[in-house]
């Protein structure tokens, strides 16, 4: 319950520092189209990706889709804790359902919110797995980013053509 607390105060405090923040951390910096982020992927493997101060275009392309992942998270987590009378939302779903009156009516809408609950605590459990697996590959894309970039720089010490494209022209 806690963890989901912390984890929405980090999306909006990154939410707002996406807006006030410095250059290379706004999001008007960094939101490009998937295409962008596609032919970053086509020139990291061919070993001629551009480095950038900030996040690359993969890494921006991450960026949101973690945000909005994580976002969803915890609304659903909200709204999922709120239907069993827990949490913040729990005051209004018990307003909601108390505001009837009527039992027969009351209870239906209890049937009908623990129904709901559960279908929330499904998709919640669904965004909290696609979380982790964004995480994971998160982490693999940055680790082999690094070891492109690292292998680039190390042959250009070798070779100025670090991939091996086209030969020096000899003089």
């Amino acid at each position: 319950m806690w963890g989901g607390y912390v984890v929405g105060a980090i999306v909006v405090l990154r939410l707002v520092w996406g807006f006030v923040g410095p250059r290379h951390a706004r999001f008007n910096d960094f939101v490009r189209s998937p295409i962008v982020a596609l032919a970053y992927f086509r020139d990291l493997l061919y070993g001629r990706a551009r480095r950038y101060i900030g996040h690359s275009p993969a890494g921006r392309a991450m960026v949101i889709a973690l945000l909005v992942c994580l976002a969803a998270t915890v609304a659903t987590g909200l709204i999922a804790y709120g239907g069993e009378g827990k949490g913040p939302l729990a005051a209004v779903m018990v307003i909601d359902a108390n505001a009837n009156g009527n039992e027969a009516g009351l209870r239906a809408l209890a049937a009908s919110i623990a129904e709901q609950t559960e279908s929330e605590i499904g998709l919640h459990g669904l965004l909290a797995n696609n979380t982790v697996a964004l995480v994971a590959a998160h982490i693999f894309g940055v680790v082999v980013a690094v070891s492109c970039i690292t292998l680039a720089m190390a042959f250009s010490q070798i070779d100025a053509d670090p991939v091996g494209h086209g030969r020096r022209q000899q003089m």
